[in-house]
């Protein structure tokens, strides 16, 4: 389930962003997006903790106050609410007049991380670009109206993966595209085909044959910052280790980012979405999608397959079996 809170005093407004979201993702019913709408910011809290949220939209001014509640900036509650959820790693969209709110709107662009935040401008709003904020935000951005960089074996059920040590994972990934009538492919399949090229061809040439790239993240590398100093500055605490994947997939995953980004999927399994995006800081807010054994993940990741125009059976499959599906708990036990 994707989720999507919109948050307006103003109902003409708030009806018409849900139905703007909805006709920005025109297969939402199918792809299991549910968008909640109110006008008060002790409703909007409360449901901001709820459960996770893949976007918050909301005014800056207005949101109604219940009588009696002690609020620190009754006339300017949305900022509040935009803070708490950029704190939460929240994607924020601010729909406000910004004459009235640029004080605002510049404190929640500086503490937002890059790509978490965008501002629209009731006064001179452009649906067009909110639509495709909204499509770009929750399936990364949208194919390229240029002719696509495509090679001649191009399949538009083929998913080439990348992938580090965790070959469980992969398998278990495998299962899952197969499962929703996907044909995965990964280098160790390709090498075979062009024994005489190199291995980086070979990878370029993988990518460009599919019609979606899949980069899968596992926590297969210990790494540890080392110290700026020589000797080591004994005052500073000691840099902490953290497990991120191999060197090979960060690299693999900027190339097909460069390749083709319309047609990138970032994947973690075994490791959070923002371990992710905290080791890999230019991702301009794309959002790797988190695969556990939970139903939210299986179905975003058959969402921006669906997104990208591959054949995913839209039958009711049942995601959530493990031996049907996958078992993304199975590498790590």
């Amino acid at each position: 389930m994707l989720n999507i809170l919109v948050c307006d005093d103003n109902q003409g407004w708030r009806d018409d962003l849900c139905e703007w979201i909805k006709d920005a993702v025109p297969a939402a019913e199918t792809l299991n997006i549910e968008v909640i709408a109110c006008g008060d910011y002790v409703q909007a809290r409360r449901l901001l903790d709820s459960r996770p949220w893949q976007l918050l939209i909301t005014d800056i001014c207005g949101l109604t106050t219940p009588p009696g509640a002690s609020l620190p900036e009754p006339d300017r509650m949305g900022s509040v609410l935009a803070q708490q959820a950029l704190a939460k790693s929240v994607p924020t969209f601010v729909v406000s007049i910004a004459k009235h709110t640029n004080k605002e709107l510049d404190a929640l662009a500086n503490a937002a991380a890059a790509g978490r935040f965008r501002a629209f401008d009731k006064s001179t709003f452009n649906l067009s670009e909110f639509q495709q904020a909204v499509a770009s935000l929750l399936f990364g951005p949208a194919p390229s109206s240029k002719p696509p960089r495509l090679g001649p074996a191009h399949n538009s059920k083929q998913v080439f993966v990348c992938h580090g040590r965790n070959l469980v994972a992969v398998a278990q990934l495998n299962k899952f595209l197969s499962y929703v009538g996907l044909e995965p492919t990964t280098f160790r399949e390709r090498l075979p085909e062009q024994q005489s090229s190199f291995a980086l061809d070979v990878v370029k040439k993988s990518m460009a044959d599919a019609a979606a790239v899949i980069v899968l993240f596992t926590p297969d590398d210990t790494a540890q910052q080392r110290q700026a100093s020589e000797p080591p500055d004994t005052s500073l605490p000691k840099a902490k280790s953290r497990q991120q994947p191999r060197a090979n997939v960060l690299f693999e995953a900027g190339l097909a980012l460069g390749i083709d980004d319309s047609r990138t999927i970032l994947v973690a399994m075994g490791m959070g979405g923002q371990e992710v995006t905290t080791l890999l800081s230019n991702l301009g807010g794309r959002q790797p999608v988190e695969l556990t054994n939970e139903l939210e993940g299986r179905r975003a990741l058959r969402a921006r397959l669906h997104h990208l125009q591959c054949p995913v059976s839209q039958q009711n499959l049942e995601l959530g079996d493990r031996a049907l599906a996958g078992d993304f708990e199975l590498p790590f036990r």
